[in-house]
């Protein structure tokens, strides 16, 4: 990846995160923790309007049972870049969307990953302990 396309997509996340009511009180420590490990490793995707506005991204790993336990159970867990790849249980890490109704960016979520069958996320609370986790299936969005 060029460091023009990797700089573009920075900005595009920093941009993101700064127009999310929840994203914006994080500081900008996290872009370098978060957003430099999917952009290196091609696990995020940035979400566009028709007329090309950016409405969010999605980042994800594929992290090993140690690596998920680690998501889990430690609130103040940074992953290494060899864990966004090492096991089959797919995380989706961050998932910010602006000014719409995130079911569709979902959708198009899920159909990047046609041939994994589940995909986890979690929410924490202020402390960083684990609030929700939330199993996302296929058969819960059909095509868009």
């Amino acid at each position: 990846m060029s460091d023009d396309n990797y700089y573009l997509q920075l900005g595009w996340a920093a941009t993101a995160m700064m127009k999310s009511d929840l994203y914006c009180r994080y500081p900008v420590a996290c872009l370098d923790l978060w957003i430099r490990p999917a952009i290196q490793l091609g696990q995020i995707r940035f979400f566009f309007d028709r007329a090309g506005g950016l409405r969010g991204y999605v980042t994800w790993a594929f992290l090993s049972a140690e690596g998920e336990h680690r998501l889990l159970n430690d609130p103040e867990v940074i992953l290494h870049l060899s864990e966004w790849n090492e096991g089959n249980r797919l995380w989706l890490l961050d998932f910010v969307v602006l000014g719409e109704k995130p079911r569709r960016r979902i959708r198009e979520t899920m159909h990047l990953f046609a041939c994994v069958d589940k995909a986890k996320s979690l929410r924490r609370d202020a402390d960083g302990r684990v609030r929700k986790v939330t199993v996302w299936k296929h058969r819960h969005f059909p095509a868009p």
